[in-house]
């Protein structure tokens, strides 16, 4: 999971506003069950020589520097996932409609690896704690729709409490945490339901989050032992090595582009969970005092 952001002050795709998508959107509003046109979601584009590109697709995985939104693992051709499932969704009494009037809506949207956004995995699921909206209200004939409504946060949609979170309405750092295995764990209601809905506590991706903590642990073993062995007179030397460590570890907690970020950014916010206990002790005392004086060296 990424940080929180507000996607309405980002603009739409051109495409999602076409004369087009409109008049598809309000057939749909019309008559709940019509089916979706994929290609509109996902931006179609045929060019001239005969080539297509999907600029929905495209500006999602710009917009998360080339990850998945839920488990932030690489995915360079994401899946445009409806975060709120704009059909049926899972476990739902057969001619229950999903939310069909948000198929087209930007705030909905989100890139999503092939793992995350399989059956097995997020698919159709969307859990809810108590009533879900499974009708949107409109207006007229033909039927008017008040997109105003349609953005993920409006009180509509609000009215019932989502406990499968999106990225960008939620604060990460308060739903998850990891332990010293890679592994995510939810530390609120929402939190522990999207773990186990989007199945992000997996063997592949806590091994994949491990190998980030224990390349840098491993690293800075190396630099304290270095440390405890070498003659004083290369000792700044190696202080100074263990300080670019701490600055290369921070700026990686802050870098988007990378996998793992919510994790990485864990590594540095519960530091001495993984980094001073698993030391052995004669090496605790040596990062205790580096880490104090870079602390210092920055506030």
């Amino acid at each position: 999971m990424m940080k929180r952001f507000d996607r309405s002050l980002i603009p739409a795709p051109i495409e999602l506003l076409s004369p087009e998508c409109g008049a598809h959107r309000d057939s749909i509003l019309a008559t709940p069950g019509t089916d979706v046109d994929d290609d509109l979601y996902r931006g179609k584009q045929v060019h001239a020589d005969g080539s297509v590109t999907y600029n929905v697709q495209v500006t999602l995985r710009n917009l998360y520097q080339n990850k998945c939104a839920y488990c932030e693992k690489l995915a360079f051709q994401p899946k445009v996932d409806h975060h709120r499932p704009k059909g049926k969704i899972s476990n739902m009494p057969r001619g229950t409609n999903g939310y069909y009037w948000l198929c087209y809506e930007w705030t909905n949207l989100l890139p999503c690896c092939t793992d995350c956004n399989s059956v097995g995995a997020k698919g159709a699921r969307y859990p809810v704690q108590g009533n879900r909206n499974t009708v949107y209200p409109v207006a007229g004939t033909p039927p008017t729709a008040d997109l105003g409504q349609f953005i993920y946060d409006h009180a509509y949609n609000t009215q019932e409490k989502p406990l499968l979170l999106h990225p960008e309405y939620c604060y990460p750092e308060k739903e998850f945490d990891f332990d010293i295995t890679g592994k995510i764990v939810g530390i609120t209601d929402a939190g522990i339901e999207t773990v186990r809905v989007i199945k992000l506590d997996n063997a592949d991706l806590n091994g994949w989050r491990r190998q980030v903590y224990y390349q840098k642990l491993d690293r800075l073993r190396e630099l304290l032992l270095s440390y405890l062995t070498e003659s004083p007179n290369v000792l700044d030397f190696i202080e100074s090595q263990i300080n670019k460590w701490l600055l290369a570890l921070v700026k990686e907690s802050e870098n988007d582009s990378l996998e793992y970020t919510l994790f990485r950014k864990i590594l540095v916010k519960k530091f001495d969970y993984y980094f001073i206990d698993p030391l052995e002790p004669e090496l605790q005392p040596i990062i205790k005092g580096v880490f104090l004086k870079y602390i210092q060296s920055i506030v």
